[in-house]
């Protein structure tokens, strides 16, 4: 296990009251607790207009054959929320200057914490919950087929020493020889975590208190949210963490050739070993999917290559701009 004082701690304590309220929630919290509610996803939508998300919207419903509550917090767009009530989506305008965090690859996971500890007091407790990306995500079978484990990370296809994002989070994170410790182990992707009410408040409270101690530097690098998912896994910070493998509930493909991955007629991926997962995560990494998943669901092929180039390029060029 890496020593948690690797981390870089910020030189005031800014935070400290902040930290202390979550310890002492998280700490209250018992170990295991029936649900009152049904299940649950949750995700952030800010940034994107009603047709990028389209293709996560109509399947959840559609393949998903989701019947749980679903919150997506968005930009204060009226378009948008109108588009969303339409298919029974609930949503909340985000709020960028009440969040400690920079940037909404962080500030996603204090969001989440406070929805799910406001529902908590008031008497709800989801059953399963799903943390997810929004634009590249599409569900293609019913929604927890395969019950949910208390706390669930999805691992991809290859190592942390193979993936630009992941290494060079953990690297400005941790330092060097933290880092090297970590290298041979899969990668977990931050935008997919599954799990019961216990192992998400703790996996949420792990992240935000670590997030916490980092320096304006670290807070502010691309890559950081993954950087921090993945030390939360393989240093064991949580309680009851679970290692999905790959395609077992989440199809995370971005890493993988596209050659080995093909589209049913419903829009649905094909995994190399000819299965269907219940999510499909980075669909638009790989051109033949992206112009069959928008044909689907958006009935625009061309507008699908388009979505590709811009899912390979953004991603880069945002790195280019840190370094």
């Amino acid at each position: 296990m890496i020593d948690p004082t690797a981390i870089h701690a910020k030189a005031t304590d800014q935070f400290a009251s902040m930290r202390a309220t979550i310890l002492e929630f998280v700490n209250s919290l018992p170990a295991s607790v029936a649900p009152t509610r049904g299940d649950l996803i949750l995700g952030f939508a800010t940034g994107y207009k009603p047709h990028i998300i389209a293709p996560f919207v109509e399947s959840v419903r559609m393949h998903g054959r989701f019947d749980g509550k679903i919150v997506l917090f968005i930009d204060p767009a009226r378009k948008m929320a109108d588009y969303l009530k339409a298919y029974g989506i609930e949503t909340i305008v985000f709020n960028p200057s009440k969040s400690p965090a920079l940037h909404v690859f962080l500030a996603r996971f204090f969001a989440y914490f406070e929805f799910l500890r406001e529902q908590w007091h008031s008497g709800a407790v989801f059953n399963q919950i799903l943390l997810t990306d929004v634009r590249d995500v599409i569900f293609q079978k019913p929604l927890f087929e395969t019950p949910c484990e208390e706390l669930e990370f999805h691992l991809e296809a290859h190592t942390i020493d193979e993936d630009k994002f992941s290494r060079r989070g953990l690297e400005i994170m941790c330092g060097e020889e933290a880092f090297r410790a970590l290298t041979s182990y899969t990668v977990s992707c931050s935008g997919t975590v599954s799990g019961r009410a216990i192992g998400i408040f703790d996996y949420l409270a792990q992240i935000q208190l670590l997030a916490l101690g980092l320096s304006d530097a670290c807070l502010s690098a691309w890559g950081v949210d993954q950087a921090l998912h993945n030390y939360i896994l393989y240093t064991g910070r949580t309680r009851a963490a679970v290692s999905k493998p790959n395609f077992a509930r989440v199809a995370t493909l971005g890493a993988l050739e596209g050659s080995t991955l093909s589209c049913d007629a419903k829009g649905r991926v094909i995994n190399p070993n000819g299965q269907i997962s219940e999510i499909a995560h980075q669909w638009d990494r790989h051109r033949h999917l992206t112009k069959a998943i928008c044909a689907t669901y958006l009935r625009n092929r061309q507008y699908g290559r388009w979505r590709f180039w811009m899912s390979r390029a953004l991603p880069r060029l945002m790195l280019l701009a840190r370094i």
